[in-house]
């Protein structure tokens, strides 16, 4: 796959123009995974201003496909362009996306005082939980409960949406962005817990892993 300026941007990421924002997601990762720093495979055949100018345009592709407006006015542009035949949107209006951050937060209300249970940090549960190779949400919610710090205090320590955060916490993964955004996300959560944000993302991401029956 070869981004051009002739190509719609459902051909920038291989999908079909009614595809799922599931498949969206997944289709950026696949081909964020193809041309991140860490591919080697891409070395090959694009120099790295060409990487990186097709890392650009497939994120801005997928940003513009997830979110339902701004899909919504793209489709309606390759109809009037005639390359896109009209019925052909996708029409499932259930699954709206859930914002990334919460940029707009100037007049958001101060973060509430925490007052966290100091007999957390010896109860053995909670260290047997920190400690094991996987976390789900639900165990996230129950290190949090134990620290004693609400999802608000999280939400205002980080840009990271509410919505996003429960999502989060529900292992609503098909509500997640892609993983290269879950990950900062979950560093996020774990800065405000104050606990070791790299085990906590990769436990989270391998959990996440073996739900959806992915490869680690």
């Amino acid at each position: 796959m070869t981004p051009s300026q002739n190509k719609t941007l459902y051909e920038l990421l291989d999908v079909a123009v009614d595809a799922s924002p599931y498949e969206i997601r997944r289709a950026y990762e696949d081909a964020h995974e193809v041309y991140a720093h860490e591919s080697m495979g891409s070395y090959s055949f694009f120099t790295e201003t060409e990487r990186k100018m097709i890392l650009t345009e497939l994120e801005s592709a997928y940003l513009i496909l997830i979110d339902s407006r701004s899909r919504s006015d793209y489709d309606k542009k390759l109809i009037s362009q005639g390359r896109m035949d009209e019925g052909r949107q996708y029409q499932d209006k259930t699954k709206i996306p859930i914002p990334l951050y919460m940029f707009k937060r100037e007049h958001a209300a101060p973060s509430p005082t925490i007052h966290a249970d100091s007999d957390a940090v010896e109860d053995p549960s909670l260290q047997a939980m920190l400690h094991g190779e996987t976390l789900t949400g639900a165990d996230l919610k129950i290190i949090r409960g134990k620290k004693g710090i609400s999802l608000d205090h999280i939400f205002f320590q980080s840009r990271v949406s509410m919505a996003a955060l429960q999502a989060i916490e529900e292992d609503r993964f098909d509500l997640l962005p892609p993983r290269v955004y879950v990950k900062s996300f979950l560093k996020s959560y774990a800065q405000a817990l104050n606990i070791d944000p790299d085990h906590l993302a990769q436990a989270y991401l391998k959990h996440m892993d073996e739900c959806e029956g992915t490869p680690l």
